[in-house]
């Protein structure tokens, strides 16, 4: 069910030729010397959809001008939503709002591994770190 919920928001996202531009996906892997590995899987003008793995933890920081949805493939972490905090594993998905800090924290052996679709077209500049919070990245 989780996984019908993800086709159709990426529906609504990308043209019907979204699956044919996706290849080897099950191919790409993490550089483990690095705390976050971020793979651009697609983009157009509406969004990017980017696979990500976290080692350790993603410091606090915002989109002031996107909205993102992570659904998390592999993995478990405690994930902090604005002043909320959850806990999460494989197969749970977050949507997260314009201009609201979120972090996660991972508490598994191995990186998690998320999807995240970001809405719209994310260049990677609309990342603002909460001050005075030690930055991961």
């Amino acid at each position: 069910m989780r996984w019908l919920f993800l086709v159709l928001l990426a529906a609504l996202f990308y043209s019907n030729n979204y699956a044919q531009q996706i290849t080897a996906v099950h191919r790409i892997k993490p550089d483990k010397s690095k705390n976050i590995t971020v793979k651009n899987l697609n983009h157009n003008k509406n969004a990017s959809t980017f696979l990500v793995w976290v080692q350790d933890s993603v410091g606090a920081h915002k989109h002031i001008h996107h909205q993102e949805i992570v659904y998390i493939l592999k993995g478990k972490g405690i994930f902090n939503l604005g002043e909320k905090s959850f806990k999460t594993k494989k197969g749970d998905a977050v949507f997260i709002p314009k201009n609201t800090y979120h972090s996660v924290h991972v508490n598994s052996r191995k990186a998690m591994q998320v999807l995240s679709i970001q809405s719209p077209y994310f260049d990677g500049t609309d990342r603002h770190f909460k001050k005075n919070i030690k930055n991961s990245q």
